[in-house]
C-alpha cells in the first residue's frame, strides 16, 4: 500500500487561501532561491490543495443542520426488505424524529419542507469503512457527492481527531468520522505505522491511543503472538476492539478467539508473504464468528495496467475529481509494464472472491470497505459504490449488497445505535435516490440529494460541488508562480487558519517549513514552525 502516493512529501495537506479577507502581511526581504523541480511540484500541490480547502471552509459556512421535511418519499429504512411507501420524514436537530404516512405527520412550521423527494427512494447514508484521507483532504467532500456519510479512518493522526471534532459540532462539513489509532506493527514502515517491539510497549501505544480518543486499536500485517495478546489485553482492558489485518503470525481461529473484531482485505485467509490462500480450515474457523470481514475488493485497482486501469477512474468522469499531481501519478502507474508481482498480484481478487464464496454460506458478517485513498484509481465513493456492485456480483440480492454499506458497517463497529438504519432517534445521514435501489445496486448512482447529520445538499449542491473541485484540479487551472508576495500570503493565511483551528497536520506544518527555509526563507519558515 501507497507503493506510489508515500513518496509524495505531506505538505499538500497544507491550506493555501482558504478563506477569504486574509491580511496581507509585510514581505520580510529575504531572497527567493531558485525553486528546483521538486519544489516547483510542491507549490502546485500546495495551491491546489488549498484552493480545495477554501471549497471545504465555504461550504461549512453555507451548509448547516436544519429541521427537514420530506414528503411523499419511500423510505427503505434498511432494518428489513420492506419499502415504505409515501412516507412524512421529519429531521430536527440532525436526528430522525418521525417517520409515518404522509398526511399523517404534523410538520413543524420552521421546517425546510423537501416536497421534490415525493415518489424516490431513502436509503440510510453510505459507510465507507476502509479510508485513508492522508494525501488530500478534498477526498471528504467527494465521499458526501457519492452518498458517503460516514468514514472509518483506518490510520489514525491527531488530526483526525480535531476534524471528527469539528464535524460532530456542526464546525465542517465532511462525513461523520470514526477513527482507528495510528496502525501497530512489529515492522518499521516509515511515518505510516507505530513499531512495537515489546509487550510492556504494546500495553502503553494502547492505552495512549485510548486516552488520545481513538475509536478503535489497528494492528497490521506483522504482529507476534506475544505482542498480539498484548495488545487484546490493554484493548480489553480500556474497551476498544481491535481491526485491522490478522497477521502473518496468528491462526484465524486464534485471532477469534481473543476476539478481533474485524478484518480488512481477508488477511489472515491469503497469507500476505505469498498472497496464497491458506491451508487454514478458515471456513470452519469463520463460521459462528463475531468476526466481520471488509474483503476491499475494490482495490483490485491498484493492481492494473494499461487501459483496463484507466477507464476504471473516468467511465463515470471521477478522474476529474482526483488531485492533478495524484491523477498524474496515477496515469503514470498505468503506462507502467506488466511484471510478474503485478501479475501475482492481480491474483489477489479472483482470490478474494473465491473465499467470499466459501464464506457466505456460514457467515454473513461482511461489510464495505474499499482501502480508498493509499491505492491507485480509486475515487472516494465511486470505489465503495463498485464495492457493493461487486458484493451483489457475487450472487447477494440488492438488499444484502446494500446491507454491507449501511447497517452492516454500523454492526461491525458497534454503531448501531447511531447509524445504519433510518429510525427515531439516529443521526439523520440519508441519501434520496430516483431509482430504487432494490432493483439494482447500479441504482445507488442516481442521487438526488444528500443528508449527513441533517444538512441537507441537494442535487444542484453536490453538482456544485464537484464543479468547484474540477475546476481546481482541471489541467487549465493556472498556479501562480513562487514569488515573495505569495510565499508571504501562503504563511499568512496558514497563521489565519490556526486562528480558525482548522485541522492542518502537524507534518505537513513541518514540510512547509521546511519547503521554505530550502528555499531562503529563514523567517517565514520560523513563523511556520510557530504553528505546531
Amino acid at each position: 500500500m501507497y507503493r506510489k502516493l508515500r513518496n509524495f512529501h505531506f505538505s499538500i495537506f497544507l491550506v493555501f487561501g482558504v478563506l477569504a479577507g486574509f491580511p496581507a502581511l509585510a514581505f520580510g526581504g529575504e531572497d527567493i532561491h531558485e525553486p528546483t523541480e521538486d519544489q516547483q511540484n510542491d507549490w502546485n500541490r500546495f495551491w491546489e490543495e488549498g484552493q480545495s480547502h477554501k471549497v471545504m471552509v465555504n461550504l461549512s459556512g453555507e451548509f448547516k443542520s436544519a429541521t427537514l421535511a420530506l414528503v411523499g418519499v419511500n423510505v427503505i429504512p434498511m432494518t428489513g426488505e420492506e419499502i415504505l411507501t409515501d412516507q412524512t420524514v421529519l429531521i430536527e436537530g440532525g436526528k430522525f424524529t418521525t417517520i409515518g404516512p404522509a398526511g399523517e405527520v404534523d410538520i413543524p412550521g420552521e421546517a425546510n419542507v423537501i416536497t421534490g423527494a415525493s415518489g424516490k427512494f431513502m436509503i440510510p447514508g453510505l459507510t465507507e469503512a476502509h479510508s485513508h484521507v492522508q494525501f488530500s483532504l478534498s477526498q471528504f467532500v467527494v465521499y458526501l457527492t457519492r452518498g458517503v456519510t460516514t468514514v472509518r479512518e483506518m490510520d489514525g493522526f491527531p488530526w483526525m481527531l480535531k476534524a471528527k471534532e469539528q464535524a460532530d459540532s456542526g464546525e465542517l462539513l465532511i462525513p461523520n468520522l470514526y477513527v482507528a489509532g495510528h496502525i501497530l506493527s512489529n515492522r518499521a514502515w516509515d511515518f505510516y505505522m507505530t513499531q512495537v517491539n515489546s509487550g510492556d510497549e504494546a500495553r502503553q501505544m494502547v492505552k495512549e491511543q485510548a486516552a488520545m480518543g481513538y475509536d478503535f486499536i489497528k494492528i497490521h500485517n506483522s504482529m507476534p503472538e506475544p505482542l498480539f495478546s498484548a495488545i487484546f489485553e490493554a484493548a480489553n482492558g480500556v474497551g476498544l476492539d481491535v481491526v485491522g489485518h490478522i497477521p502473518g503470525e496468528i491462526l484465524i481461529k486464534d485471532a477469534i478467539a481473543v476476539g478481533m473484531r474485524t478484518n480488512e482485505h481477508f488477511k489472515g485467509y491469503i497469507f500476505d508473504e505469498t498472497l496464497t490462500i491458506t491451508d487454514q480450515d478458515y471456513i470452519n474457523a469463520t463460521k459462528g464468528s463475531d468476526l466481520w470481514n471488509a474483503p476491499s475488493f475494490a482495490n483490485r485497482h491498484e493492481h492494473l495496467r494499461g487501459k483496463e486501469a484507466v477507464v476504471l477512474a473516468t467511465e463515470e468522469n471521477s478522474l476529474r475529481l482526483v488531485p492533478r499531481w495524484m491523477r498524474n501519478s496515477w496515469l503514470s502507474q498505468a503506462a507502467e509494464e506488466m511484471t510478474p508481482l503485478t501479475e501475482l498480484r492481480q491474483s489477489i481478487y479472483p482470490k478474494s472472491r473465491e473465499i467470499f464464496q466459501n464464506l457466505w454460506p456460514v457467515t454473513q458478517k461482511f461489510f464495505a470497505g474499499t482501502d480508498t485513498g493509499g491505492y491507485a484509481f480509486q475515487v472516494p465513493g465511486y470505489a465503495l459504490q463498485e464495492e457493493v456492485r461487486i458484493f451483489e456480483s457475487l450472487g447477494l440480492t440488492p438488499f444484502e449488497a446494500l446491507q454491507t454499506a449501511t447497517i452492516n458497517s454500523a454492526l461491525a463497529m458497534r454503531k448501531e445505535a447511531e447509524m445504519g438504519t433510518i429510525e427515531p432517534g439516529k443521526r439523520a445521514d440519508f441519501v434520496i435516490l430516483d431509482d430504487n435501489p432494490l432493483e439494482g445496486t447500479e441504482n445507488l448512482k442516481s442521487i438526488w440529494g444528500v443528508s449527513v447529520r441533517g444538512i441537507w445538499l441537494h442535487r444542484d449542491s453536490l453538482k456544485g460541488i464537484e464543479n468547484s473541485l474540477e475546476a481546481i484540479f482541471s489541467d487549465e487551472n493556472v498556479v501562480p508562480d513562487i514569488s515573495p508576495e505569495t510565499l508571504e500570503t501562503l504563511v499568512s493565511e496558514m497563521e489565519t487558519l490556526k486562528g480558525h483551528n482548522f485541522p492542518t497536520p502537524d507534518y505537513a506544518l513541518e514540510e512547509i517549513e521546511t519547503f521554505l527555509e530550502d528555499l531562503g526563507h529563514p523567517k517565514l519558515s520560523a513563523r511556520v514552525a510557530a504553528l505546531r
